[in-house]
């Protein structure tokens, strides 16, 4: 039963983006090349995020001293501020780069489906890895496979896993099902940003993302996963109520006028034409 649990959690986080995508698409007629642009947004972001964040931010918190100090407010906000500015900012060199007739609500949702949605088939790869791991390994020797420093942990891991309530399997999927909402919606607002030129949008996303990530590490320490993951999605639920406001924001994009071709209607004579014999007669004389 556990292993069904597992497998699905793994499979809704793969899934969930792609059948997103799918009804964003019927939904607001949006090409699916957004959906891969959002995805590029997101993958962009990460090749200077990871970096910036192992080598820049976590040794100036301190992290390599106090580990403990990323589950701190002070270190749970610079960690959600350095995921929100750089995903942001890949976010709108994306959008400024898009055609006008790209730049509206629907086009915005799909490329959120694509951002989060990387990550989420990602960490949904990742997840059913873990479980072919732990089917592996858990009627193996581990003293035989496992390195002896590390036979412990594996052990106590292994454990956690295999004895985890069948309803905390699906936690994944649950807190990727918040982070898309989050991710529509800072979609929006950096759309709205480059569609009204107005860079408070952008803030507004930058702001937005910071709070999911930081409130995501500070409460799963004092207040454990399950009421951390209602937190998130309280706040997915938020957002996609703001989502409904921020739609009237767009500016509209007019079709081109239709063509209309005039058709000439010819006129008739304003008096019958009348014809007797004796004029078809002398007609033939002139």
């Amino acid at each position: 039963m556990l292993e069904a649990v597992y497998f699905l959690n793994g499979l809704v986080m793969v899934a969930l983006p792609l059948a997103l995508g799918v009804w964003i698409a019927r939904r607001w007629s949006v090409e699916w090349g957004i959906f891969g642009l959002g995805a590029l947004a997101f993958a962009a972001s990460q090749v200077l995020h990871i970096p910036f964040n192992q080598f820049l931010l976590l040794p100036w918190l301190g992290a390599d001293r106090e580990p403990g100090i990323v589950l701190q407010i002070g270190g749970a906000l610079a960690l959600g501020l350095s995921a929100g500015i750089f995903e942001e900012l890949a976010r709108y060199i994306i959008i400024r780069r898009m055609k006008d007739h790209r730049r509206g609500f629907g086009p915005a949702l799909m490329l959120g489906a694509g951002h989060g949605g990387l990550e989420a088939i990602i960490l949904g790869g990742a997840a059913l890895y873990a479980l072919i791991q732990a089917l592996t390994l858990r009627d193996a020797d581990l003293a035989q496979v496992v390195a002896p420093e590390r036979l412990e942990l594996t052990r106590a891991q292994l454990a956690a896993f295999w004895n985890a309530p069948v309803y905390a399997a699906m936690l994944g999927a649950l807190e990727r099902c918040s982070a898309l909402m989050l991710h529509l919606l800072d979609s929006v607002l950096v759309m709205l940003a480059v569609a009204r030129r107005q860079l408070r949008y952008l803030v507004l996303a930058i702001l937005a993302h910071t709070l999911f990530n930081a409130i995501a590490l500070v409460t799963v320490e004092r207040y454990g996963v399950y009421v951390t993951e209602a937190l998130l999605l309280a706040m997915g639920l938020a957002g996609v109520l703001a989502m409904r406001r921020l739609r009237r924001l767009f500016p509209e994009h007019p079709e081109p006028p239709k063509v209309r071709l005039a058709v000439k209607k010819a006129r008739l004579p304003a008096e019958p034409f009348e014809s007797d014999s004796q004029k078809l007669d002398d007609s033939r004389f002139v």
